[in-house]
């Protein structure tokens, strides 16, 4: 269990670091209003951390959903590797914005597909990993 929780931990910080970027800095930017009392603290602070709470959504669902069976195929296969879950992580983190952003109807955001698919590669190398120090392997 512990290894799952790292391997989400890693991956949403791996994808939601170049976004936080941007939005540390425009909180940050916000500060000098809030003080003078014509902006919110709280409204700056949520603005900034929200890359994480999105990623979080994307990287904690996609181990649920596609993560945890795919062990389980790779598992009952023998088939388990580290480029085996390198690989399905990278191709889900691409394709998984990919389709929320056509469900949306959006035409702009392809290359959130990219972050994804660093955010999915980094979740799937750390549940290589970690899985295989819990089990002592």
């Amino acid at each position: 269990m512990r290894a799952f929780f790292k391997a989400v931990a890693i991956g949403t910080l791996a994808g939601a670091w170049m976004p936080m970027i941007f939005t540390v800095v425009v909180a940050l930017s916000l500060i000098p209003d809030a003080i003078d009392g014509h902006g919110n603290v709280v409204s700056s602070l949520v603005f900034a951390i929200f890359p994480v709470a999105v990623a979080f959504v994307f990287v904690f669902l996609a181990s649920i959903l596609v993560g945890l069976p795919v062990t389980a195929i790779l598992v009952r296969f023998r088939a388990e590797s580290e480029a085996a879950y390198v690989l399905v992580g990278l191709a889900v983190g691409f394709a998984l914005p990919l389709l929320v952003l056509a469900w949306m109807g959006a035409a702009e955001g392809w290359w959130l597909a990219l972050l994804g698919a660093f955010s999915g590669s980094i979740t799937g190398r750390t549940w290589w990993v970690e899985a295989r120090e819990a089990n002592g392997s």
